[in-house]
């Protein structure tokens, strides 16, 4: 059984964020539209794809800090540019996707059993 993006979120990005202790709050969804792009002359289209952008408190907190502005206040891009970012290494990245792969494909397995 395939699914399409909203319920690969619905089914199990959703539940996984909400068990790692993430809200609503902190979570915004953005959905690209696709689009065209051309390549050596010839146009194709990309795929729609969708970002999570997940946002602590502890950062926003921290960006906070560094605003300019009073009447419109917003945050200092030099200070964001300069921002800290740990990210797992490749290697981590790919064995992250092995682990969601496999999840992947046991619930596809368990609900096609389900529908059995």
């Amino acid at each position: 059984m395939s699914r399409n993006e909203a319920q690969t979120r619905f089914e199990l990005i959703n539940p996984a964020l909400f068990a790692k202790g993430w809200t609503t709050e902190h979570i915004k969804v953005e959905e690209s539209t696709g689009g065209i792009v051309t390549s050596n002359g010839k146009a194709r289209r990309r795929k729609r794809r969708t970002d999570y952008l997940l946002r602590q408190q502890e950062t926003v907190e921290y960006v906070m800090t560094q605003k300019t502005g009073s009447r419109m206040p917003r945050a200092n891009i030099n200070h964001l540019l300069n921002m800290k970012v740990s990210t797992p290494s490749f290697i981590e990245q790919k064995r992250i996707v092995e682990i969601i792969e496999k999840k992947l494909s046991l619930a596809t397995e368990i609900k096609k059993h389900l529908n059995e």
